[in-house]
């Protein structure tokens, strides 16, 4: 399921780390507004882009004029993104708006898009949010990479492997998995937990078994994606409001 979220900002001045202050407020947002406990193993199956319209940067925040943003929220798991649904519904109905810390965020609108219709065994995506890569074995702690780095594609294709893993998907269908049009993505470095680190934005193919691709649009693909990163479209998409 893929949602989109319109959200209030109390002054047009916001932190550079965006993408965590959304994820931060999505739990606690859910916190509110659920008796049970934030899920952990929800940081497997869902990411988010936030689109900043006619914003500005400097070297210590972003300026948002219209003081709106937009986040495209996808979960892979049916069940755990209508109840993602009704707890952002609920907040649109509640006399005081939940709104979280100095910034003052709170929700205006939500949207339901549909799944695109069909998803093969090939696809070419664009990526909403930057994707990251992040190696745990290069022998000097982890470092992120881009689509220019050597052991780009062996980090990234174990990284998916233990996605597929983790959602349950047979063995079959995970290590048929492989990513073409490397030419496609260009590096750019992004603020993550107060460091600069390597990332990588554009379009690219992704082969492999449907039921693993399925899961990589609704979950994201890469490092990090509970925090904003890995979500794509497929290219030429056409998402339809229902």
């Amino acid at each position: 399921m893929r949602l989109e979220l319109q959200l209030a900002l109390s002054q047009p001045s916001w932190t550079l780390e965006y993408r965590r202050m959304v994820a931060q407020w999505i739990q606690a947002a859910y916190q509110q507004a659920c008796t049970d406990a934030w899920p952990q193993t929800m940081s497997r199956d869902f990411t988010f882009s936030v689109y900043l319209p006619e914003a500005s940067f400097s070297a210590q925040r972003i300026t948002v004029p219209g003081q709106r943003v937009s986040v495209l929220f996808s979960c892979y798991d049916a069940d755990w993104g209508e109840r993602f649904r009704q707890m952002f519904d609920r907040q649109l109905h509640e006399d005081e708006p939940f709104a979280w810390r100095e910034d003052g965020m709170h929700l205006q609108q939500v949207r339901v898009f549909a799944q695109p219709p069909y998803i093969g065994e090939r696809i070419r995506i664009r990526l909403r949010s930057p994707l990251l890569v992040r190696d745990q074995h290069g022998g000097a702690g982890e470092r992120y990479l881009s689509a220019q780095d050597t052991n780009f594609v062996s980090v990234l294709t174990r990284i998916v492997h233990a996605q597929g893993q983790q959602a349950g998907l047979p063995m079959d269908a995970i290590t048929s998995w492989r990513i073409e049009g490397l030419d496609g993505l260009k590096r750019l470095r992004v603020l993550h937990q107060g460091k600069k680190i390597h990332a990588s934005l554009g379009t690219c193919v992704l082969l492999g078994d449907v039921r693993l691709l399925r899961y990589l649009y609704g979950a994201g693909m890469g490092s990090r994606r509970s925090t904003g990163f890995g979500l794509f479209d497929l290219e030429r998409e056409r998402n339809e409001q229902i």
